[in-house]
């Protein structure tokens, strides 16, 4: 539902923005618009670039015309000053941070203000200030620094968003199965994400096309259930440990349980839903596996492939 348009020298050409806000738009999608040229001016990587703008002065200009050229766009989803801004933390300050923050948000309050993205789990305290969500990146599998991340972040109660590296990025040198790029998308929803990402080098394949396609219409239905209060349930999942997370949330009366495998290897898992009372019947959806049900027992077991998932109604 949306994309990040990283741009370069033609963030100030209004009509090519405008051009990307419009196609989105038509397409019913939305835009996070990168400001990061115009930050330039203090950035060593453009300090041979003849384009980038001189002084502080310079690009604050240039910010403000961006931001009322574009703010009220209805496919504008919001702003992105910097990409990493880690990377280069001599330079990058939580003072400096935080400062661009408030310029923009003093000239556009209504809109979000991430960076692209937070990869250590230090920056939370550095530029935790300075952004309205943390995205950061994340890996599918047994990952224990992706799963530390996300929960330093979560600790810090900002909304998180996940990144995953799709192809031809670091850690991802080959196209990803439809198997993994379900656990990168389901996994972190699990644990709490509120939005999905991926990034992409190269041209994929329409097998990688069709799984997010399809992940995107299960994720849609879902959408009532995954955004209504946060009244999680408990589960109880066997065998324990890190190969399968499980998510159960009730809505008008009905029982959601999703639940991703992120190992290699079929798993037999038995879930037990000790706050559910009791139940008639269990409908699997969207091609999960058939599940046995002990409605005494209070316990929905089902053999998950290897890297899928399982969701029942």
């Amino acid at each position: 539902t949306a994309v990040m348009a990283y741009t370069y020298w033609e963030i100030s050409e209004t009509e090519k923005i405008r051009w990307a806000l419009d196609q989105a738009e038509a397409a019913g999608m939305k835009v996070w618009v990168h400001l990061q040229w115009i930050f330039s001016f203090c950035n060593p990587k453009y300090a041979n670039r003849s384009q980038r703008y001189r002084s502080e002065a310079e690009a604050v200009a240039v910010l403000r015309k961006v931001i009322n050229d574009h703010k009220d766009h209805p496919a504008l989803l919001g702003w992105s000053p910097l990409d990493e801004p880690g990377n280069r933390p001599a330079t990058f300050t939580k003072e400096l941070t935080e400062k661009f923050y408030r310029m923009i948000k003093a000239l556009d309050p209504y809109h979000p203000c991430i960076f692209s993205h937070l990869t250590q789990t230090e920056h939370g305290e550095i530029y935790g200030k300075a952004t309205d969500m943390a995205l950061i990146p994340f890996g599918a599998g047994r990952n224990q620094r992706y799963d530390r991340l996300f929960q330093t972040f979560w600790e810090t109660g900002l909304p998180l968003a996940t990144n995953a590296p799709c192809y031809g990025a670091i850690n991802s040198p080959r196209e990803p199965t439809a198997a993994e790029i379900r656990v990168r998308i389901y996994k972190p929803l699990i644990l709490g994400s509120r939005g999905f990402t991926s990034y992409t080098y190269r041209g994929a394949s329409m097998t990688t096309w069709r799984e997010f396609a399809q992940i995107g219409k299960e994720l849609h239905a879902l959408s009532p259930v995954l955004l209504s209060p946060d009244n999680r349930l408990r589960v109880e999942v066997n065998p324990r440990g890190r190969d399968v997370y499980a998510l159960l949330k009730e809505r008008e009366g009905k029982f959601t349980l999703i639940a991703v495998n992120v190992t290699g290897n079929a798993v037999p898992a038995t879930l037990r839903l000790p706050d559910v009372a009791g139940f008639s019947k269990v409908t699997p959806r969207f091609g999960s596996p058939a599940a046995k049900s002990d409605s005494a027992g209070r316990k929905i077991t089902a053999t998950m492939k290897a890297k899928s998932t399982a969701i029942y109604e």
